[in-house]
């Protein structure tokens, strides 16, 4: 076989314990025979980008005992970062880039490391590629307690091969692994055979049905910073979730005291992803005063996992429960999980903050107890889902092509807007003094996107304060847009000394004289919505949250115009939030942004036809120069994202090496300019090296005109 031993030569590892690795390393290779037929080794030592090397090529050393004078003379090199990706791609090149590589041999890898990668993405993609070549990988994770090791033993695990290949040990007890190591270093590789004889049928997959509940906690025991980590996750869950309206559907509640615990949206509120993501983002953190658990529990049980509000009865039902160290309800936590897991439920828990042993009893298994600083995102979508095949003919496959393009093909690439009672209501008090006037023109740039004439859409107007609540404009009075914002913009402030704002009494006016009676001139047969601008300090928030449970249980949509988005403040927030139907329901008042928040409102059914680029587009010769904004307006954590994005557009524009020229700056102020791809012919791995180990460099200022010139003479 080939082996490629990896040895974390970082400055955490300590001249102790980096030499009982590599006594550790040298146990298992004096059971082994080196020459060539034998097993050919090498060995790479890594750390940071200048320390991480070739120790020893492979296959130029002779026997065993050469090869053990060698590795006993291997110096610790002290680096200060662990760069494990960038020893997996020199071990992928010792494997499969030699002159002399055999082709039918085993192929192994052996790593032994005690912290976690510095380049997670360089690292994920090198052993997709490594394990595609049925490359084995044996990774061993060591420090200096079990709770060090649990910080990044999930990242370990990911790298092997599999369970059997992962092993965690503490430093100063690595002999108690070295026979189960070495016989697996010796275990051979079978890789898939053949196909013999009639080709198999093809498969089609899919994720099974799942209705998915995300319960954060959103008290003060929860800092802001460890929330939106947690809503991040959630986030990348779902990316990699089939959420469609037959097969995932995915709902969030988010608990702390009785006040602030709301579901944020239900079930079968969104069934698709982009839904799911706009909604999060209107996600905040709430802070209220402590985490009640049990009634958190009693809720999703009661009102969420209850047979009906998207609860399918045909669909496994899970619930994953982000949980922090400081639960002072024991008992009566553990009489609703229990509860839950009668009724079917499948509990997972992911920890805020240090392990609790209350955990493992909430949890539906053991193994179901995870914690967010170390937890791996394919473990958990991995738990969450289960992947059914069929087996399809080919003959099928066309069939059901040529009928979904024959379909496609009848479809209008045309969006029609349907009728609709829509109600505007805006804030008179002092709060929204600042606002009034912008938000008036702000419906007014609504109503003009409404379409009324063609789609007989009736709008309303209603004006409220703390004591005077006025229907300003009833439905169906105006049936054009012009007359209707002249009406709209001639609504004046009426309670602009009043501070405090009856939300609560607005929206009962709305549900008994508008949405109940003929009052208003509201249509039965028409979807309602209600479009509200609001800044002012709320009265009453439990008032609010029933009469906007009301409305909503007659199928009226409420939404918040956002006026103080730039300045925001947890009250309002969390009055706003008491309001609408969901968290996608909240939308800033930025001007910019009018023609997209009206798409969203309106009650439109779009037909549109795909658009797919032709891959000859990407095969002409060219020379394309990538420029990159590095001033502030970029930040450390989105820099990972835009490396990503530029290398996936030089991935597909290398369909032909030698019609490509490709560059890349950055640029920010004068001084930092930098050129990390001069403009040439340059090959794809050393284009995609270049941009990945991209340094992160902060300028004040962003000189475009500057660094254009600079570009032209390139």
């Amino acid at each position: 076989m080939d082996l490629v031993v990896m040895i974390d030569g970082t400055i955490s590892i300590g001249y102790e314990p980096f030499a009982e690795q590599r006594d550790f390393v040298l146990s298992i290779l004096s059971k082994m025979k080196f020459g060539l037929q034998a097993t050919q080794l090498c060995i790479i030592q890594f750390s940071d980008k200048f320390y991480t090397a070739v120790e020893m090529e492979m296959g130029e050393h002779g026997g065993r005992a050469e090869v053990l004078r060698n590795v006993s003379n291997i110096k610790y090199q002290q680096g200060r970062r662990t760069m494990t990706g960038l020893a997996m791609v020199l071990a992928n090149e010792q494997l499969f880039g030699k002159i002399k590589a055999r082709p039918e041999v085993d192929r192994v890898i052996l790593l032994i490391t005690d912290g976690k990668p510095a380049d997670m993405n360089l690292l994920q993609n090198v052993v997709k590629e490594l394990k595609e070549k049925h490359v084995k990988i044996i990774s061993v994770a060591i420090g200096t307690s079990y709770n060090y090791i649990q910080r990044f033993r999930y990242i370990v695990r990911s790298i092997a091969s599999g369970f059997k290949q992962a092993f965690k040990v503490e430093k100063d007890n690595m002999k108690s692994i070295e026979e189960d190591v070495a016989k697996e270093v010796c275990r051979t590789v079978q890789p898939p055979a053949p196909p013999k004889g009639k080709p198999k049928l093809q498969q089609k997959c899919f994720q099974e049905k799942k209705d998915i509940l995300f319960a954060l906690d959103g008290s003060r025991t929860v800092n802001t910073y460890t929330f939106n980590k947690a809503k991040s996750f959630v986030a990348q869950i779902c990316a990699e979730l089939d959420i469609t309206p037959t097969l995932i559907h995915v709902g969030m509640l988010q608990y702390s005291d009785a006040l602030n615990t709301r579901i944020e949206f239900g079930l079968d509120q969104y069934t698709k992803y982009h839904q799911i993501n706009e909604s999060l983002q209107n996600v905040f953190h709430s802070k209220g005063s402590r985490a009640d658990l049990e009634t958190a529990l009693s809720i999703i049980g009661k009102q969420i996992f209850n047979g009906q509000n998207g609860d399918r009865i045909s669909a496994e039902d899970f619930v994953l429960l982000f949980v922090n160290d400081g639960l002072k309800q024991g008992d009566q936590v553990l009489e609703q999980t229990r509860k839950l897991k009668d009724k079917g439920v499948h509990v997972i828990i992911i920890g805020l903050g240090k392990p609790a042993d209350l955990y493992e009893k909430m949890a539906s298994h053991p193994s179901d107890v995870n914690y967010l600083d170390t937890v791996l995102l394919k473990h958990i979508v991995g738990d969450l889902t289960a992947i059914t095949c069929r087996k399809v003919k080919c003959e099928d496959n066309e069939v059901e092509k040529n009928q979904k393009d024959k379909r496609d093909s009848e479809k209008e690439s045309l969006c029609q807007q349907r009728s609709q009672d829509v109600l505007l209501m805006i804030d008179t008090t002092s709060g929204m003094k600042p606002y009034f006037n912008k938000a008036l023109k702000f419906f007014t740039k609504f109503v003009k996107r409404l379409n009324i004439a063609a789609t007989k859409t009736d709008v309303g107007l209603m004006t409220f304060g703390r004591n005077r609540k006025h229907l300003n404009m009833e439905f169906g009075k105006y049936k054009f847009e012009n007359d209707i914002s002249k009406k709209i913009l001639k609504t004046t402030q009426t309670d602009k000394w009043s501070s405090h704002v009856d939300v609560a009494g607005a929206l009962h006016m709305v549900n008994k004289q508008i949405f109940n009676t003929s009052t208003g001139g509201h249509r039965k047969g028409s979807p309602d919505l209600i479009f509200i601008a609001t800044r002012g300090k709320v009265l009453d928030r439990y008032k609010i949250q029933k009469q906007s449970k009301m409305l909503r249980a007659k199928g009226v949509r409420i939404a918040v115009l956002d006026v103080g988005f730039k300045t925001p403040a947890i009250d309002y927030l969390n009055a706003i939030h008491d309001m609408v139907s969901g968290a996608k329901d909240i939308y800033p008042m930025d001007f910019r942004k009018a023609s997209t928040i009206s798409q969203a409102l309106l009650d439109v059914k779009c037909k549109v036809e795909e658009k797919t680029v032709s891959p000859q587009c990407f095969s002409r010769s060219r020379k394309v120069f990538f420029m990159l904004d590095r001033s502030q307006n970029l930040t450390y954590s989105e820099l990972p994202k835009v490396i990503t994005f530029i290398k996936d557009i030089v991935k597909r524009l290398y369909t032909d090496p030698n019609n490509i020229e490709v560059g890349l700056m950055h640029y920010s102020d004068i001084r930092t300019a930098r050129y990390p791809l001069m403009l040439r012919k340059w090959s794809l791995k050393v284009a995609l090296d270049r941009i990945e180990y991209l340094r992160y460099r902060s300028g004040r200022k962003n000189f475009l005109g500057y660094a254009l010139k600079t570009v032209r003479k390139v």
